[in-house]
């Protein structure tokens, strides 16, 4: 492996983290995708 490669790996033990803005809109995006699938749900229990 060149020395360029090694020195961009990612430690085993480092943890990755969002960016303070980013991670604001990802919960956002979570629980939008909770409320639509608790819609798609219903809608398909409605259909049954």
């Amino acid at each position: 492996m060149s020395d360029a490669g090694a020195a961009a790996g990612v430690d085993h033990g480092a943890r990755a983290k969002l960016d303070p803005a980013a991670r604001s809109d990802y919960f956002a995006l979570r629980a939008g995708i909770q409320q639509l699938t608790a819609q798609l749900e219903a809608s398909q229990a409605r259909l049954r």
